[in-house]
């Protein structure tokens, strides 16, 4: 599966989640920076996706250490994400 399929925009996103909410699933909306995208991080995700189903949310950090693609690309690739 190219995991990069799973990296939406907020509009998109807000559409996918209301999919899931109308199955019955609960949406778990975790925002982060991932910038670097670490092993603690992913045991987190992992956490809380027995919860539901987990969007993640990138925010910027002041300098990045990579660019929004590649950290978004790295946590699609979660998957619990």
């Amino acid at each position: 599966m190219d995991t990069r399929t799973k990296i939406l925009d907020a509009q998109a996103a807000r559409a996918a989640a209301a999919r899931e909410r109308s199955k019955g699933r609960r949406i778990i909306l975790v925002s982060g920076r991932f910038d670097p995208l670490l092993a603690e991080h992913a045991r987190a995700l992992d956490s809380v996706a027995s919860r539901g189903v987990v969007f993640a949310c990138l925010s910027t950090p002041p300098e990045p250490l990579l660019s929004p693609g590649a950290r978004a690309e790295l946590t699609a690739a979660l998957r619990s994400v």
